[in-house]
């Protein structure tokens, strides 16, 4: 019975000592895969230089949202306006 339970104690620890390795595997794949999406995208000050030129006026709010900066602007003449540009092109995806 002690054999048993002695072969059963190493299985187990075998088994375990498995696990952190491939914690270790998925987390560093992860966090390459974020790596690798923060380069094909563009920066947040970029995002804004292109929405004022299409909405001329002082930037109250931004929000990084999936692939997309949504950005509020206030324009001179007190309307409030946003902007989405794509954060992986910089393209203008809608302008109200």
């Amino acid at each position: 019975m002690n054999k048993l339970r002695s072969i059963l104690l190493m299985v187990i620890l075998l088994i375990n000592a498995g696990h952190p390795a491939l914690a270790e595997q998925k987390h560093t794949t992860s966090a390459n895969a974020q790596t690798s999406n923060q380069q094909n995208s563009i920066s947040q000050q970029k995002a804004v230089d292109i929405a004022q030129q299409h909405i001329n006026g002082r930037v109250l709010a931004i929000n990084h949202i999936d692939d997309a900066y949504r950005i509020k602007i206030l324009s001179s003449d007190g309307s409030v306006h946003i902007v989405l540009i794509s954060a992986l092109d910089g393209s203008v995806i809608s302008a109200h």
